[in-house]
């Protein structure tokens, strides 16, 4: 029962079979207290709205530090790797020049002479003709006498090939990707440029003073999680403005991993 005319709140409570109960509650503490309950709820929703947003930045700073440490450990492990093949790769490149001096025949020094000379006096027409042709290209590379094709295992991709001439280059640009393997994969890459008097190399390699002979672990080095742009930048030809190329790729034991050839394309 309540009665407007007083500054109380009777509550009456039955609670059969014991006599009626009733309970006096001051209207004004009554009041104050529910004022004080709304108060409370505002400023609880008030602040749930302003510390969530601190909240998820804080979750996502964690969550891109997280990220960064495990970027950097797998970059600790890819040292460690690199490192590791690089001691391997020069064990094996001296004992391959241990096997070669051991195999190599006499030399002839009076046809070497004869030979050097007629490329002094002949000039160009004697560089040309020692170019190699494209489709020998792969007997000019010194590989492990182990190695072998994996072309047809596509194992490696070449993607979204791309050719321009900008500021007096010719530029290649393509994507070296996973085949049918997700695996990380590491090897090196070989361009070739082709025209009719001129054969050039990225990464710029002269077969004079190697011997025409070119060290696989040479090219360009890479190691694929995904995808990896390349991008090779040759001088464009004097003569001829058809140009096409050839893309060599190995894997870090020398074997052959992809061998395609790209164009033609015009200089002009």
């Amino acid at each position: 029962m309540i009665q407007d005319s007083r500054n109380e709140l009777t509550l009456i409570v039955y609670d059969s079979p014991t006599p009626p109960r009733y309970f006096r509650v001051n209207k004004k503490i009554l009041k104050f207290i529910l004022f004080i309950l709304g108060i409370f709820v505002i400023l609880s929703i008030t602040g749930a709205i302003l510390v969530a947003p601190y909240i998820k930045k804080l979750q996502s700073k964690q969550g891109v530090s997280k990220q960064i440490q495990q970027q950097l450990k797998e970059l600790e492990n890819e040292v460690i790797y690199l490192k590791k093949e690089k001691m391997a790769l020069i064990e094996k490149n001296a004992a391959l020049k241990v096997v070669q001096v051991e195999n190599q025949p006499p030399k002839a020094p009076e046809v070497v002479t004869s030979v050097k000379n007629e490329q002094e006096l002949n000039g160009q027409k004697a560089q040309t003709s020692t170019l190699p042709k494209p489709e020998d290209l792969l007997d000019y590379f010194k590989r492990p006498q182990l190695a072998k094709s994996l072309i047809s295992q596509n194992i490696a991709q070449i993607q979204r090939v791309h050719f321009k001439v900008e500021s007096d280059k010719a530029v290649l640009k393509f994507n070296l990707a996973n085949g049918d393997t997700m695996a990380k994969l590491r090897g090196y890459i070989f361009v070739t440029q082709f025209s009719s008097n001129s054969v050039k190399f990225y990464p710029h390699i002269e077969l004079t003073e190697n011997n025409f002979t070119i060290d696989y672990h040479l090219g360009e080095s890479f190691t694929v999680s995904r995808f990896r742009p390349t991008e090779a930048i040759f001088d464009l030809p004097e003569q001829d403005r058809q140009i096409f190329y050839k893309i060599i790729v190995f894997t870090r034991e020398g074997d052959l991993l992809i061998e395609e050839y790209h164009g033609p394309f015009s200089a002009n």
